[in-house]
């Protein structure tokens, strides 16, 4: 496991708050505890039991880049989803996924104790998730301008980090998150390590989305990866074989639906673990 090196604060909007009183003294609290090889619960508790009681420190490794904006891309949530879900189209996608995970997850309202969401993106999920009512949201995204966007809610700390290294003990999470992720491994045996590792954080929910071939929105792709418009495909699976993966991590499916039956690729999936 690897341990951040460096904090970065991010607000509402990407604005700056002002520095709570006692920061400084949980911020070094948390490099010690890190640095020991702590995981991000366990730093968690640390700093509550210093009297942090919402975490919303940015836990970032080190990077030669930093965690400065870069001058051209989006510098707030809302600009952020402007650009991704601001046509027509996409905003329609956009607020059939969140209506239907909100459907899938309210019965588990005040159950859940500790969530992971990853890739959290500019938080495009945080707020969703945060009706839940957890103590604890890990918004975890590699790309730090969009990290920075996240909303500063209580309960919510920020990692910067890879998917691929987890920073993370198994069984960890009451829910894992992970959103719009998958199909961008190309690789069947890439995208089955990286469901083994996510479901191998959660001790009881997993809810994550992937793209199935054979709708109207796969054909639109591959014709526009192949007359130049976009330059990368995607990464498409097959339900048996998302399945057939959670079931090595003892999972069992309850809920998978396509978003838009026979015209977008997505599907959602909440599979729970096994007692």
């Amino acid at each position: 496991m690897r341990g951040p090196g460096g904090l970065l604060q991010g607000g509402l909007e990407g604005e700056r708050s002002p520095t709570p009183t006692g920061c400084h003294e949980t911020e070094a609290a948390t490099h010690e505890l890190w640095q020991g090889g702590a995981s991000a619960l366990e730093v968690w508790r640390g700093r509550r039991a210093q009297g942090d009681s919402a975490p919303t420190w940015v836990l970032a490794p080190r990077s030669s880049s930093g965690l400065s904006p870069v001058e051209g891309l989006p510098q707030t949530a809302s600009a952020w989803h402007a650009s991704r879900y601001g046509s027509l189209d996409q905003g329609f996608v956009h607020r059939s996924e969140q209506a239907r995970i909100r459907t899938l997850l309210e019965p588990y309202q005040g159950q859940l104790d500790a969530i992971l969401d990853a890739p959290a993106g500019y938080g495009r999920l945080t707020s969703l998730l945060c009706e839940l009512a957890p103590r604890l949201l890990i918004s975890l995204d590699l790309n730090s301008d969009r990290l920075r966007c996240v909303p500063r809610l209580p309960g919510v700390c920020l990692l910067q980090g890879d998917l691929g290294r987890l920073p993370c003990e198994p069984r960890q999470f009451d829910l894992v998150a992970c959103l719009r992720h998958l199909q961008h491994l190309r690789d069947s045996a890439e995208r089955a390590s990286r469901l083994l590792d996510l479901a191998g954080a959660s001790r009881r929910l997993l809810l994550l989305s992937y793209y199935q071939g054979g709708t109207l929105h796969a054909l639109q792709r591959r014709f526009m990866v192949l007359s130049g418009r976009r330059k990368r495909a995607l990464g498409w699976c097959t339900s048996a074989e998302v399945h057939q993966v959670l079931g090595i991590q003892g999972f069992r499916v309850l809920s998978d639906r396509a978003l838009l039956p026979g015209l977008h690729a997505q599907r959602l999936l909440l599979a729970e673990r096994k007692s």
